[in-house]
């Protein structure tokens, strides 16, 4: 119920958080290249086709990503609580 609720959000907004994360990393790098901003210094230039392939590509690996939650199985809380209580070999 409420408990298997909380974990999806958790998960969910743990994925958003890396998803921005890596999206931005991904960016900052990204938008100089293509805005040719390393041509003074290596004298490369990125084609645009490249460009808006790479960017395409940052697309997909977050919806990739995202797509994982699909696999989320929350914890079973009541196998837990009763692990938790069973009396254990080392108490004895």
């Amino acid at each position: 119920g409420i408990c298997v609720a909380f974990d999806i959000s958790r998960a969910t907004l743990r994925r958003i958080k890396m998803n921005l994360g890596l999206s931005m990393l991904y960016n900052t790098v990204g938008i100089p290249a293509a805005a040719g901003l390393l041509y003074p210094w290596t004298g490369l230039t990125l084609p645009p086709w490249a460009a808006s392939f790479a960017m395409a590509m940052s697309s997909v690996c977050v919806v990739c990503s995202s797509l994982t939650l699909n696999c989320f199985s929350p914890k079973d809380l009541a196998a837990e609580y009763a692990r938790e209580r069973a009396p254990s070999t080392k108490e004895r």
